[in-house]
C-alpha cells in the first residue's frame, strides 16, 4: 500500500498546475495577478471610452438623417412638380400625327 501512496505523490507533484505554482514564488503569483487585474482594468477603460465615441456617433448620425429627412421632404415633392411640367410641355410639344 506504501508504493501506491508514493505513485499517487508522484502524479500529484507531476501535475502542471502544481508545478507552475511550485515554480513560481509569492510575489511572481501576486505580480500575475496584478497585471491580469491591469488587463480587465484597461479592457473596461476601452469598453467606457468606446462606449461614449458611440454616443457621439450616434448622435451625429441622427441629425445627418434628421437633416437628410428634411431635405426629402422638400425636394421630392418639388420633383415630383418638376417632372409633371416637364412631361406636360412635352406633350404639347410633340408634333401631331397626321
Amino acid at each position: 500500500m506504501s508504493t501506491a501512496w508514493l505513485e499517487r505523490d508522484e502524479l500529484w507533484r507531476q501535475c502542471a498546475i502544481l508545478n507552475f505554482m511550485n515554480d513560481r514564488s509569492f510575489q511572481d503569483i501576486l505580480e500575475w495577478v496584478v497585471l491580469g487585474l491591469l488587463i480587465a482594468v484597461a479592457a473596461l477603460v476601452v469598453l467606457w471610452v468606446g462606449g461614449w465615441l458611440f454616443t457621439f456617433l450616434g448622435a451625429i448620425l441622427k441629425e445627418l438623417a434628421g437633416f437628410v429627412w428634411a431635405l426629402l421632404r422638400v425636394l421630392v415633392p418639388a420633383l415630383i412638380v418638376v417632372a409633371v411640367i416637364y412631361f406636360v410641355v412635352r406633350f404639347v410639344q410633340k408634333p401631331k400625327a397626321a
